[in-house]
């Protein structure tokens, strides 16, 4: 049987990606990166984005810029999982568990993802975010992702 490897050329990095650190719900933060970006993030339902443990979809949200055909994503990388416990005698009987789409990025809540061409400058983005109370971001090389995330976060 044949074998076949990838060569590094097919993961064509064209985009970028800001990680945020955020206490804000999904929907406020959005709110502030419209704001402060004048672009138009809305919730897509449509997509579903989940990982291999279960299928509680992450909070999506995209926009395409037709004028400088850009497209802005905001992918949350947490999502609360609840999990029933039977006959546990407990009080509530339920449990929450926090599922990661990026296992080795826990500690980022959101990313935000700029599907662009390499002229695109992400220094002016990043310091409006900065701009935005409760928030704390920065950019992530992307060829510093593994082959996993790397298809995981194209997906979007």
């Amino acid at each position: 049987m044949a074998t076949y490897k990838l060569s590094n050329d097919w993961f064509d990095d064209t985009f970028k990606l800001i990680a945020i650190h955020t206490t804000l719900e999904d929907f406020r933060l959005v709110y502030f990166l419209n704001n402060h970006l004048k672009i138009n993030l809305s919730r897509n339902k449509k997509k579903k984005i989940v990982n291999e443990q279960n299928s509680v979809p992450f909070p999506y949200f995209e926009w395409y810029d037709e004028l400088s055909d850009v497209n802005w994503h905001c992918i949350s990388n947490k999502v609360n999982v609840e999990n029933n416990i039977k006959d546990s005698g407990l009080l509530f009987d339920s449990l929450y568990t926090a599922s990661y789409l990026l296992k080795d990025k826990k500690k980022v809540d959101f990313f935000l993802k700029i599907d662009c061409d390499n002229r695109f400058k992400t220094q002016n983005v990043l310091d409006k975010v900065n701009e935005i109370t409760q928030v704390t971001a920065y950019e992530i090389d992307t060829y510093t992702l593994n082959t996993k995330n790397k298809l995981i976060l194209q997906g979007c």
